[in-house]
């Protein structure tokens, strides 16, 4: 299924669209002005693929050790804060130089972390890929930036060490916020 997307990525944004439209569609409880999309491995190419089209309907793009390989072409300016997370050993995320300067081209808000040492699926439990600081850390930092770029203080809260942890993940999905998760 994946090479169908790859192939075309008019499809590939309009499906990630699809979904965003669903949420909104199927939920009243959903504010279409606090969409984050989050997606692992395709799902976070598909992510990073739909912010460089021009789309604007998400507020947030997460992408956990997407395959960015090739940049995408950018369209128009990048309207999602882009959170980029993989591992520095990931040989399916590309060139970091290129990949910086189009999103900074693109007058993009971005964050960009990867994880010394660390291989592409570092999320999957169970794997020999499986890494629990990154996989920690990376998570840490999408709550953080759900937090700072979608202000939800019910839902997140501030240890007294200034770290932030998410409380209720499925209280974002069926909130005021909606999330979109690609895999």
């Amino acid at each position: 299924q994946s090479n169908i997307y790859r192939s075309n990525m008019t499809l590939f944004e309009q499906r990630m669209q699809r979904a965003i439209d669903l949420v909104g569609q199927y939920s009243d409880d959903v504010s279409m002005d606090d969409i984050a999309i989050i997606g692992y491995c395709f799902g976070g190419t598909g992510v990073v693929q739909y912010g460089f089209s021009g789309a604007t309907d998400a507020k947030v793009a997460v992408a956990f050790h997407g395959g960015l390989q090739t940049v995408p072409m950018v369209s128009e300016t990048i309207s999602p804060y882009m959170l980029i997370l993989s591992g520095g050993a990931d040989d399916s995320h590309g060139n970091q130089t290129q990949l910086e300067g189009a999103l900074n081209d693109a007058n993009a808000t971005w964050e960009i972390s990867r994880y010394s040492g660390v291989v592409h699926g570092y999320t999957v439990w169970g794997s020999s890929a499986y890494n629990l600081n990154a996989d920690a850390r990376s998570w840490e930092s999408m709550t953080t930036a759900l937090y700072e770029k979608m202000m939800m203080p019910e839902l997140v809260s501030r240890t007294s060490a200034g770290a932030i942890s998410l409380l209720n993940w499925s209280a974002a999905i069926a909130g005021a916020v909606a999330t979109v998760v690609f895999m």
